[in-house]
């Protein structure tokens, strides 16, 4: 009996002394436990913050002026690699406006300076932002990017790439759909939303009858050949400072209609038919099976046919 009352009485000896020399400042408040200095180390004797878990590549846990779980970072006067040769990343909640997730530039030296790259942020108006470029990639064949009203599947926009199409898709249950093209002047009046300066100057519509494209204000059209769907036919080229339209895509020797010159060939405007017959006005002069009327206000090519010539001298 006195043998197990010794031996209790050095288990609680050796208890006290284990948690005086080891424990350190761990504090226990039943059924809490704590540390209230220093770092706590997982799997490393050698933390680096209020946390850190594993030793290389490790998870970090910062506290401070703002909050942030890193990893391969820590913080000291300024944030610092945990380990070389491998990139950093982190989770940044700002108690004031901001929470981030960020990466770092690239990779550096264990305890080198971190060069952040902000990556996406959301503020406290529900703003989402994203510095610099954003892509949506999906290796599935699915619409990469799509906006939706809510919950609702009838009301959304849909952005899909595939190997020689780019699409935008809006899908809508009424009966008339518009995708609307606006333009604001935000020096004369500012703010974000639709206004007395916030301009539609393009609408795409359709219904299931077919669709079409409405512009409001001038149209400007800068390209050198625009080809319609149809049988691969050029409804518009522009070549030499002339406006074609031409068939088949043929060459501007071949045009039906021509518009424009170049200031040596003066102004003119040119109609063809076939065999090579033209009507053309040139400078206030009409020439028809030809294209230039020279010094004659009126210059044919071929036989003139009348029912009457009034000649005044």
């Amino acid at each position: 009996m006195n043998l197990l009352k010794n031996l209790s009485v050095y288990l609680v000896l050796f208890t006290l002394f284990s948690i005086n020399s080891f424990a350190g400042d761990w504090v226990t408040d039943n059924p809490d436990i704590y540390y209230s200095e220093g770092e706590v180390g997982i799997n490393t004797n050698n933390p680096r913050e209020r946390l850190q878990i594993g030793n290389t590549h490790p998870i970090t846990f910062h506290d401070g002026g703002f909050k942030a779980i890193a990893f391969n970072a820590h913080y000291n006067d300024g944030w610092k690699f945990v380990t070389g040769n491998a990139f950093a990343a982190m989770l940044y909640y700002d108690p004031n406006n901001k929470f981030s997730i960020v990466t770092s530039d690239n990779s550096g030296d264990a305890d080198s300076a971190i060069s952040w790259n902000y990556g996406i942020s959301l503020d406290t108006n529900g703003t989402f932002f994203v510095p610099g470029s954003a892509r949506f990639q999906t290796n599935s064949g699915a619409d990469p990017f799509i906006i939706s009203r809510g919950s609702n599947t009838n009301q959304e926009m849909r952005f899909s790439v595939e190997d020689t199409v780019a699409t935008l898709h809006y899908i809508n249950d009424e009966d008339l759909s518009r995708i609307n093209f606006r333009l604001q002047n935000t020096d004369t009046e500012s703010g974000g939303g639709a206004n007395a300066n916030d301009k539609v100057v393009m609408s795409v519509f359709g219904d299931k009858n077919g669709g079409g494209v409405e512009i409001k204000g001038s149209l400007k059209l800068s390209a050198v050949n625009m080809v319609s769907t149809y049988s691969g036919r050029s409804f518009l080229m522009r070549s030499d400072n002339f406006w074609y339209i031409a068939p088949n895509g043929a060459d501007t020797n071949h045009n039906i209609l021509k518009v424009g010159g170049v200031s040596e060939e003066g102004k003119n405007l040119q109609f063809r038919t076939t065999s090579n017959t033209y009507l053309a006005v040139d400078n206030g002069s009409v020439s028809i099976g030809n294209t230039n009327p020279g010094a004659y206000k009126l210059n044919v090519s071929g036989s003139i046919r009348a029912d009457e010539i009034v000649v005044n001298t």
